[in-house]
């Protein structure tokens, strides 16, 4: 089966915030998958302190599959993380994005959406620079998998995707850029998420993760699914 996403809602804090959230809706049990993005004033202590599909302090806490932190010097970072909730309950309920200490996130952008067709996470990684083109390598163990992509950059401006990606949600405003997207190739092995369009060598932080696609059923499985004799579909 292919993996799909449903339309990404965007959400935003102030600079002085300890917390962001979303009210959002799903019809279905999918993973849902909430990119965080922020810069910090402190650099030793990092960052988001949990992720929950429900209240500030309670409902179902997302894992963090992926972080990627640039130091900036000055006691500072600018950090992008990719956080993911299995079958979560369905329903409207919100996305809570809550940091230890209002004095580390600045000007947070984040992104909540829900994935079907699959069954996980694989591998991940980050990666860090200084430049207008910022980029994540990733090895997909898995045909049909995809690389997820969630980006925060210095730049004034948004970012673009390159030919053969999909950009799933993108913002920008002071102090970062920041946005998702993904590759879904057909093949497994080494892919490379390219992003262009920035301004200037200017710091930023990519985190990417493998979304494993749901194996479709053998013929014997399908025929067993639906009752079927040796027919095969």
């Amino acid at each position: 089966m292919s993996i799909e996403a449903d339309t990404a809602s965007s959400f935003f804090g102030s600079t002085t915030t300890d917390e962001a959230s979303v009210v959002y809706t799903i019809a279905t049990q999918p993973m849902l998958v909430c990119g965080v993005n922020y810069t910090s004033l402190e650099s030793s202590a990092l960052a988001t302190n949990t992720v929950r599909w429900g209240t500030s302090d309670g409902g179902s806490t997302f894992t963090l599959s992926a972080r990627s932190k640039n130091d900036l010097g000055l006691s500072s970072q600018i950090t992008s993380e990719i956080w993911t909730l299995r079958s979560p309950a369905p329903g409207t309920t919100t996305v809570h994005v809550k940091w230890n200490s209002s004095a580390h996130s600045r000007a947070p952008r984040c992104f909540a959406m829900s994935v079907r067709n699959t069954s996980g996470v694989g591998a991940s990684t980050g990666a860090t620079g200084a430049s207008s083109t910022p980029s994540v390598a990733l090895t997909l163990g898995e045909a049909r998998s995809w690389l997820l992509a969630g980006w925060a950059s210095c730049s004034g401006v948004p970012l673009s995707t390159v030919s053969g990606e999909t950009l799933l949600a993108n913002t920008t405003g002071a102090p970062i850029a920041a946005g998702i997207g993904n590759i879904s190739p057909a093949t497994s092995g080494a892919e490379t998420f390219n992003m262009i369009g920035g301004i200037g060598a200017v710091p930023w932080s990519m985190a990417a993760i493998e979304l494993l696609a749901v194996l479709d059923p053998s013929p014997r499985q399908w025929r067993h699914a639906h009752g079927v004799g040796s027919v095969t579909p």
